[in-house]
């Protein structure tokens, strides 16, 4: 199956922002084969000199721009972080660590397991993640959390559970559905809201909209955490279908990453817009996304179930396809502020549902090769002959006329 490509940009200035002013990014995806590593991709960071870094079950991974390499550490890697001085930060289901060169000037895992409290207890590491939060390192683990800054390790153990942790403007946020939604601050955890609102509930994301700070309960909605008041769902981020949320990543001062089981990642902004939406049929690799992560070439990069795709947000191009191929494509036409193209299989144009979803209908089948707009009147050459097409009708079936 072909993809439609088309250079878009020239066109952006002149749309609305529900206009079709340009089609899905061009998408590159990576196998476990490709890396040689486990299907599963939980947490992707880089370095300032450009290596990537993946935690899959099978350990970490080493990308360079053109190959990959495994980096063993014997356990899964659920989470990496970056500190100010680019040393890699690791938490995963039996330990905590930092990647090191050693002797060989080879990249390896270091284990840091001696700071935990309670070493022998592997459980503690099933769940672990890891922070850079306001320039200390910040080890979340199952009973307890370890603040690592060159001055001082420091230990707070907790007899709560917490079922959600997200960093959020450079703060740690914690949801234990017996307590409430904590807050890290300096080396306490403070509780911010015990409401009866927030207990026993499902938090999944915690989000800024607005300036605001939201959480969002599943088969809820929006808890102003503040004001105490929930929205439903229908009221923010109108049309986003937010089933199987398993968390949200805030990607830069005005965008988070909503991570999903079952509809890939949408990216929203500090409006509660959405922006965009990364899934299957529009080339992500799968549409369970463990992990996104935002470079420093607005390169995003997304980790799911099935491997690693990459999308360069500042790349000049973009595609038009469906998950069902809509042909070869021939020729494109802005026509009435609507695209319109010409493929092996018909012309077609392309809408947006009410989810922002880019759908394509047909408006004539078969071959069609060249587009042309002649006194307002778009003009097309087909296997059958010459056609014309005129906007103000509305009917499809009426509105193809033999010339």
């Amino acid at each position: 199956m072909r993809s439609f490509i088309i250079f878009f940009c020239f066109f952006l200035s002149s749309y609305s922002a529900f206009s079709i002013k340009e089609g899905v990014p061009v998408i590159k995806n990576f196998k476990a084969e490709d890396y040689n590593g486990g299907s599963r991709i939980y947490s992707i960071v880089s370095t300032e000199d450009g290596l990537l870094y993946a935690g899959d079950k099978n350990g970490i991974l080493e990308f360079d721009g053109e190959s990959w390499r495994k980096i063993d550490c014997g356990f899964t890697v659920s989470s990496l972080a970056i500190d100010s001085a680019n040393t890699i930060h690791v938490a995963g289901s039996e330990g905590i660590g930092i990647l090191v060169l050693d002797s060989t000037n080879t990249i390896t895992y270091k284990s840091l397991n001696h700071l935990i409290s309670s070493e022998k207890k592997i459980r503690r590491f099933r769940f672990s993640e890891v922070f850079n939060v306001q320039n200390q390192i910040v080890y979340v683990l199952k009973g307890e959390i370890v603040i690592n800054t060159p001055e001082s390790i420091r230990i707070i153990e907790f007899p709560y559970s917490f079922s959600y942790y997200q960093k959020v403007n450079d703060e740690l946020f914690f949801y234990s559905p017996d307590e409430g939604i904590y807050r890290l601050i300096g080396n306490k955890l403070s509780l911010i809201n015990g409401s009866v609102q927030v207990k026993d509930k499902n938090i999944r994301a915690f989000f800024t909209i607005n300036d605001v700070m939201y959480a969002y309960i599943e088969g809820f909605g929006f808890y102003n955490i503040k004001d105490d008041i929930l929205i439903p769902q229908k009221d923010i981020m109108a049309g986003l279908n937010l089933k199987g949320v398993q968390g949200a990543v805030q990607l830069d001062d005005t965008t988070f990453a909503i991570k999903s089981y079952y509809e890939g990642v949408v990216i929203i902004n500090s409006k509660g817009e959405i922006e965009s939406k990364y899934h299957y049929d529009e080339g992500l690799i799968n549409n369970t996304g463990f992990s996104v992560y935002k470079d420093s070439w607005s390169n995003l990069w997304i980790g799911t179930a099935s491997g690693i795709s990459v999308i360069k947000l500042n790349f000049p191009f973009s595609k038009f396809n469906d998950q069902k191929g809509i042909g070869t494509g021939y020729s494109s036409v802005l026509y009435d502020d609507q695209l319109y193209f010409a493929t092996s299989q018909g012309l077609y144009f392309a809408k947006k549902d009410i989810q922002g979803q880019l759908k394509f209908e047909k408006l004539f089948e078969g071959h069609v090769w060249r587009l042309h707009i002649i006194e307002d009147v778009l003009y097309f050459g087909s296997a059958s002959g010459i056609f014309y097409y005129l906007k103000q009708w509305l009917k499809p079936c009426n509105l193809l006329q033999v010339l």
